[in-house]
């Protein structure tokens, strides 16, 4: 009786130990560096906008200086693993020192072996949307 109380036990900390490592990769999915840099790109992509609109040009970049994910959500896109997230966030610019805070809601895609991401932008073509991805610039 002994042994077979070993052997359920042992199943019992293998299972806990795969459930586990899945959970906590999915939950890690996109890691939050990527959530950041898509947060920087989506402002660096607002501000060119914005210049082109004012006929300007400011050679400074968005930091973004804190992130917090409120939701998470996955679904299926382009065949691949895709997430929108909201959340909150403050940004700044190198020269001022304020912090702006705000919202965010952003789309990601995983690339197709895992090797990058993509933030995924609505853009209206012809009085049509479509989807736009950007790849985003992540080091390691």
């Amino acid at each position: 009786m002994h042994k077979t109380s070993q052997r359920l036990f042992s199943r019992f900390v293998v299972l806990a130990l795969i459930l586990t490592l899945v959970s906590c990769s999915f939950i890690a999915r996109p890691p939050h560096k990527v959530v950041i840099k898509a947060l920087e790109f989506d402002l660096k992509l607002t501000q060119k906008t914005v210049e082109e609109l004012l006929e300007t040009n400011n050679n400074e970049f968005p930091i973004v200086d804190t992130a917090k994910v409120l939701r998470k959500k996955a679904y299926k896109g382009y065949g691949n693993n895709s997430y929108n997230i909201s959340g909150e966030m403050s940004w700044s610019l190198p020269s001022v020192k304020s912090k702006v805070k705000g919202v965010f809601n952003i789309y990601l895609e995983e690339g197709e072996k895992g090797e990058g991401w993509s933030l995924v932008k609505p853009i209206v073509v012809d009085n049509k949307v479509e989807l736009s991805s950007y790849p985003l610039p992540i080091e390691d």
